[in-house]
């Protein structure tokens, strides 16, 4: 195998239901995360029902202030659940494209590895950096938003590397083949995140696309790149 080979291609069977899943799973925690709107706009309409039903009903009910208080919570209610509903709609959609998006052409990187180790970036934005060294002395740069939330991030890999990435740069296979390569670790690490001498921090070039490949890495630490 080459040191390293980047293609495009179709996804196979196994990939696109590996895509699919993971875009039911994200319009399936949307649909979650949009009813908690939609529910308290509608109790707002339902308490505004309520308002009038007891101008009507209870005598000495302050009238002129139920009157006003419940048209408002129903007009506001019912106002914004049509424009919730349509928000809603709108955003399922978003994530069917985006699904339809993944499902296109994916990329396909086979590499060697000799060693890899593992940087955080100096933004403090909790994003790390596998950096993968090839026999040639270049790097190929993984950033830790490449991967999907539900996948775990390896602690060893081996010298073979296969990865495919969909349409969203998001990885969809990771294969793992060869001789065992320990993490060198020098990312802020949970659960104390608490940085150390030992720790180093590097920030790509502005012009890498990633996954790419650099051919150095000036590590170092964190205040020695603040500073910079």
């Amino acid at each position: 195998m080459d040191e390293f080979r980047r293609e495009m291609r179709l996804p196979t069977k196994a990939e696109v239901e590996t895509i699919r899943e993971r875009g039911r799973r994200r319009e399936q925690a949307l649909k979650q995360h949009l009813r908690g709107g939609g529910d308290a706009l509608f109790c707002a309409a339902l308490g505004g029902l309520v308002a009038l039903l007891a101008l009507f009903l209870l005598d000495g009910f302050p009238r002129g202030a139920a009157l006003v208080f419940g048209v408002l919570l129903v007009v506001t209610g019912g106002l914004g659940f049509r424009a919730g509903r349509r928000f809603k709609q709108d955003r399922l959609r978003t994530a069917e494209a985006e699904t339809e998006e993944r499902l296109g052409a994916v990329e396909e990187l086979r590499f060697e590895i000799e060693r890899v180790m593992t940087v955080s970036s100096p933004l403090g934005d909790g994003e790390f950096f596998f950096l993968c060294a090839l026999s040639s002395g270049r790097y190929v740069v993984l950033s830790s938003e490449l991967w999907d939330p539900a996948q775990e991030f390896p602690e060893a890999w081996r010298t073979h590397v296969t990865l495919v990435l969909d349409g969203r740069k998001t990885i969809v296979l990771l294969d793992l083949e060869g001789a065992l390569v320990e993490v060198e670790r020098r990312d802020v690490r949970p659960p104390d995140f608490e940085v150390t001498e030992a720790h180093r921090f590097w920030e790509p070039p502005a012009d890498l696309v990633l996954p790419g490949i650099v051919d150095e890495v000036d590590a170092r630490p964190l205040d020695a790149c603040t500073s910079a």
